[in-house]
């Protein structure tokens, strides 16, 4: 989005390229131990009235569909509502975030037709890790065996022409495994993975703030690891990762970084030779720009290096001279409150800043121009964050917030 773009206060139609996070259900197949979803929600599910009504004068400036919250493949309902969209609406391209335990048959058959992106969270790379480490209770390695499986189907199906691209895979990082970054790295090296991300777990974000998470000498190494990896594999592998607090010390283990290679050239080279010489230096770049031939002429957008990971820190923390947060101007994400009552939000970080669908329903539709993209809540978002006024959450809580 250009600042000419961002400029714009008011629309006089719907914008173009629109996100659509829907958080179809919240309920999961998955046992793991640092969910953060399983334990605030009751089971909830969008309805059918949203989905194939409401939503329909939308769907044609939607670029991205995003289903989120709980495990997308594990509701009959919402294998049909997205084939719906598929079928009806081929600019959309499906960004889906799955575990990959039941991510096979015709879900794979939906990836393959729609050329969608998939995210999948594994959070390990062996069995008896996946259960020790991220399974609570018992079938664990049962569980992961299938993941494998349905991840080695997935690249089965790829070619060297990347009519589809490989699923982005992506792990929790805790202090029992921090010391294994590397090894996961070689694991999606292995399979051609553009895209490998790294979440830490919770626990730590409560001590970003006061540095204490700095001071632990392994999670230190693990982080300076993820630089040093980020650098050297540019290119090769796209590594997102989510830092937040205190600024000044990613900086510095950036600067680091670049310094130590500057001072010896072959220093991260000789360390992580058998990682370089796994893929081609120009792996990512090629890769997306013979799968942007193919979407373009399904008329789907052409997509980027950001588009593939969610959070790129490294970048952020190069601060530009101009840079805001773009989701008052392109965001939409529908879910059940609570009390499930339908909400319309900018995005999950901001508190207490909703429009009850109730309340815009006229005559069994919704005007997403008037009141939405042209309401209070979006129109002061854009005139504040053009100011650089953010609400307090979005700075603890926003995986984007380096970037502003």
């Amino acid at each position: 989005m250009s600042k000419t773009d961002i400029s714009r206060i008011y629309f006089e139609t719907l914008p173009r390229d629109i996100h659509l996070h829907l958080l179809l259900n919240s309920s999961c197949n998955g046992k793991c131990k640092f969910c953060t979803v399983k334990d605030i929600r009751p089971s909830l599910h969008l309805d059918d009235k949203l989905l194939y009504e409401y939503l329909l004068t939308l769907y044609p400036h939607v670029s991205y569909l995003i289903p989120t919250m709980g495990e997308v493949t594990i509701h009959k309902r919402n294998l049909e509502y997205l084939n719906y969209i598929h079928e009806n609406y081929p600019q959309i391209t499906l960004c889906m975030e799955s575990n990959g335990i039941q991510f096979k048959d015709k879900w794979l058959e939906l990836y393959l037709n729609n050329r969608s992106l998939v995210k999948l969270s594994i959070n390990a790379i062996k069995p008896d890790e996946y259960a020790m480490n991220v399974w609570s209770g018992k079938g664990g390695e049962t569980a992961f065996n299938k993941i494998l499986k349905n991840i080695d189907a997935m690249i089965n199906c790829l070619d060297d022409r990347y009519e589809i691209l490989p699923p982005s895979l992506y792990f929790v990082i805790t202090p029992q495994n921090v010391n294994s970054i590397e090894e996961y790295v070689r694991f999606c090296l292995e399979r051609k993975i553009l895209c490998a991300g790294f979440y830490f777990e919770n626990f730590c974000y409560e001590r970003y703030n006061n540095g204490a998470l700095f001071s632990d000498l392994k999670m230190f190494a693990g982080i300076s690891a993820l630089f040093e990896l980020k650098y050297i594999l540019s290119g090769r592998l796209e590594i997102s990762f989510n830092l937040f607090r205190p600024y000044n010390v990613f900086q510095s283990l950036k600067e680091k970084t670049v310094y130590n290679t500057l001072k010896d050239p072959e220093y991260l080279k000789n360390r992580y030779r058998d990682l370089l010489d796994m893929v081609p230096p120009d792996h990512v770049a090629s890769a997306l720009s013979k799968h942007n031939r193919i979407r373009m002429a399904m008329g789907k957008s052409e997509l980027s290096i950001h588009d593939i990971s969610e959070f790129n820190c490294w970048d952020r923390l190069d601060k530009e001279d101009y840079s805001v947060c773009i989701n008052p101007w392109k965001h939409i994400l529908l879910g059940l409150s609570i009390d499930r009552e339908l909400e319309v939000r900018i995005c999950p970080f901001i508190d207490n800043c909703y429009i009850k669908t109730k309340d815009i329903i006229r005559n069994g539709s919704i005007d997403w121009l008037s009141d939405v993209f042209n309401s209070d809540m979006y129109v002061n978002a854009r005139k504040n964050f053009l100011k650089g006024i953010y609400p307090q959450n979005c700075m603890y809580a926003c995986p984007a917030s380096l970037n502003i």
